[in-house]
């Protein structure tokens, strides 16, 4: 949120304005941007989460929907909203749904459960499996903590390093090539 930035008075002007079908609209979008959290933004947010979730605020607002969910009826209910979502065309809402309730279970410092949600977000059966985040997690999950073996390198300063040397520490190689002319 922006500091001395009253969103809670500009969601109220901008609701204000809109038709009844827009208003949630107007909350997710206050949720989205981040709010602290109080009974004032429980109120607010029980008052539309049961709104049905149309395609636009799918699309514009999943992590404030998340959000709002999370401040009216707990994190149980946000997930269990996640869980149920089953089109495919919710690919890349859901993912931004778990990716939010992940870090919400950080910020509760409730470590287990965040990483059991961010295993669920890399091979569970959901929308989000085929996300780009998702199948992004995967490919990484291979290639992190691949053996490569032994292999002879030269640093910039001209030392020889064997990569057989180095097992048991961590190591970031990066390739370049540059074309001959």
């Amino acid at each position: 949120m922006l500091p001395n930035h009253d969103t809670r008075s500009a969601v109220g002007d901008l609701r204000a304005v809109l038709s009844p079908e827009y208003r949630a609209l107007s909350t997710w979008s206050y949720f989205n941007a981040g709010c602290p959290d109080s009974e004032a933004d429980a109120a607010l947010a029980a008052e539309v989460v049961d709104s049905p979730l149309d395609s636009l605020g799918r699309n514009l607002w999943p992590v404030g929907y998340v959000r709002a969910i999370v401040a009216a009826q707990g994190r149980a209910r946000a997930e269990a909203t996640v869980f149920d979502l089953r089109d495919p065309a919710d690919r890349d809402v859901a993912a931004a749904m778990l990716i939010e309730l992940i870090y919400d279970a950080r910020q509760q410092r409730e470590f287990d459960h965040a990483a059991e949600l961010y295993e669920t977000l890399k091979h569970g059966t959901g929308p989000w499996r085929d996300s780009p985040i998702a199948v992004w997690l995967r490919v990484v999950e291979g290639i992190v903590g691949a053996d490569i073996g032994s292999i002879r390198l030269h640093t910039p300063d001209g030392e020889v390093l064997d990569t057989a040397d180095l097992e048991g520490k961590p190591i970031l190689l990066y390739t370049a090539a540059r074309a001959r002319r």
